[in-house]
């Protein structure tokens, strides 16, 4: 999934490449910590790790699918619409998150 691209200067890692993202998050989770607990109608949202580790939790409210992730620094999660999401940092972590539609507060995509 990630091209890595290494010379004589140093590495440049494509994280993404193309796609609908129209927002970037930079965040920092300390250790214990939990994101999400929630679940998108329209938005998809792609988490890259950049340091720590992660278990992130996975359940698509439609077909009750359920998987468990464990992420470690690198790794990539992509979540789609309707799956439900929670994400406990097992080490302080700092990551980006991609969404494909801009946060707006007046009418959130964010469903328990």
């Amino acid at each position: 999934m990630l091209n890595i691209i290494s010379d004589d200067r140093g590495k440049l890692i494509e994280v993404v490449k193309g796609g609908p993202w129209t927002q970037m998050n930079h965040a920092f989770n300390k250790k214990d910590s939990i994101r999400g607990r929630h679940y998108h109608k329209f938005t998809s949202e792609i988490f890259y790790l950049i340091s720590g580790e992660v278990v992130a939790e996975l359940q698509n409210v439609q077909t009750g699918f359920h998987q468990k992730v464990n992420m470690k620094k690198g790794d990539i999660l992509k979540v789609k619409p309707f799956e439900k999401h929670t994400l406990q940092s097992l080490t302080d972590t700092e990551w980006i998150v991609l969404l494909s539609h801009e946060f707006d507060e007046k009418n959130p995509d964010i469903f328990k």
